[in-house]
């Protein structure tokens, strides 16, 4: 079946292949007769590290074609696209604002929350005192070793990311962590703890360019928390101990480490894993520096999160079909109300056949927006 004109038309300017855009809504047409599937409301998602964006790069640049092609998704779905990641929803933002040109929503931190119309939403219902404990610690320990920490700007109470910095330099050129620092200075953080009632204004004092803050009262650790995550994500921040409780904090220029990368790394992971030690977290390591850290008492999937976005967005009773490019097995979508496209030729594909699931294929994120855009256009 041929391409309608407005798909064609984006596949041009995109610099897709229009056989490739065919194949691609042939193969999610196959897979929607194959489960049965009828013609409820589509719902699609799209993972952005591998599909979209090349995992090596710092800046997140897009694949050919990218922006375009999810652009147009997003204005042909009913309910627009969404991405849907493993990744920090100010991350998330930036992408979708600057890499893609679109206002979108995200589904973000494994699908422990998601922002809708702007407005952030947990999809688990749990507390926060384990991961600001978790923060806190680390915090301590960082400080007796006099380390310097990029927070990631994760703001579910079930997943963060902590990079280690001192070992590549292209990190803290990242943008986000770029534009951070241009916002940043101790008076803005001061403020953003004097703006929260909660917290004693005696647990900090400003010193210049730095701020000693005394992490006892957990009121405290919870705004300076959501100040680095929320206000300054990535920003480069020193930590050093002059009490019990009590850290000085310091923004800090990159500095190399006087010890080889494979040794920082090393290094931090260890750090890590001692602050994940005894508590109900597992770490991630990453070659980037960076360490992931996930509660294991609590089940996050991102298909959960693409559920709970798509109950919101449509009516009571109105029966949807999630759709999903990922390159990774906790991309898989596995409800009966489902469609997985896999990034071809990466470790999903091995996945997926284990499992003798019904999928489609696609090689980035830009044929398959086309695609799937070319099944809703079809059925309209």
């Amino acid at each position: 079946m041929s391409l309608h004109g407005s798909t064609r038309k984006v596949a041009s300017q995109a610099g897709i292949a229009e056989y490739k855009v065919e194949q691609v809504a042939d193969d999610i047409d196959a897979v929607m007769k194959d489960k049965g599937l009828g013609t409820a409301v589509i719902v699609p998602y799209v993972d952005m590290n591998g599909p979209m964006v090349d995992k090596a790069s710092t800046n997140y640049e897009t694949h050919q074609g990218v922006a375009e092609t999810v652009k147009y998704l997003h204005n042909v779905s009913e309910t627009g696209a969404s991405l849907l990641s493993g990744w920090d929803i100010s991350t998330l933002k930036y992408v979708a604002s600057e890499k893609l040109g679109v206002n979108m929503d995200h589904v973000g931190e494994l699908g422990a929350v998601t922002e809708i119309d702007g407005e952030i939403h947990s999809t688990v219902d749990v507390g926060r005192e384990q991961i600001l404990n978790f923060r806190k610690n680390a915090w301590l320990e960082a400080a007796s070793r006099e380390m310097t920490l990029q927070e990631q700007g994760n703001v579910s109470a079930v997943t963060g990311c902590m990079y280690g910095e001192g070992a590549r330099s292209d990190l803290y050129n990242n943008p986000i962590a770029e534009s951070s620092r241009q916002k940043f200075s101790m008076d803005l953080l001061s403020e953003c703890l004097e703006r929260r009632e909660t917290v004693d204004n005696r647990s900090y004092s400003q010193q210049g360019d730095s701020m000693v803050v005394d992490l006892s009262s957990m009121n405290t650790v919870a705004a300076l928390s959501d100040a680095l995550t929320e206000e300054y994500p990535l920003v480069g921040l020193k930590w050093e101990s002059v009490g019990d409780q009590a850290v000085k904090i310091t923004e800090n220029s990159f500095e190399q480490s006087e010890l080889s990368d494979e040794e920082f790394l090393e290094e931090f992971q260890s750090f890590m894993d001692g602050v994940a030690a005894g508590t109900n977290f597992e770490t991630d390591h990453n070659p980037d520096c960076s360490t992931d850290f996930q509660r294991t008492d609590v089940a996050v999937s991102k298909e959960h999160g693409a559920e709970y976005r798509a109950d919101m967005i449509t009516e009571d009773e109105t029966d949807y079909i999630l759709v999903n490019m990922g390159d990774k097995p906790g991309d898989i979508l596995e409800g009966e109300q489902t469609v997985f496209v896999g990034q071809r030729d990466m470790p999903v594909e091995e996945e997926l056949e284990e499992r003798d699931m019904s999928y489609a294929k696609a090689d980035t994120a830009a044929d398959y927006s086309l695609g799937l855009a070319e099944v809703i256009k079809r059925r309209n």
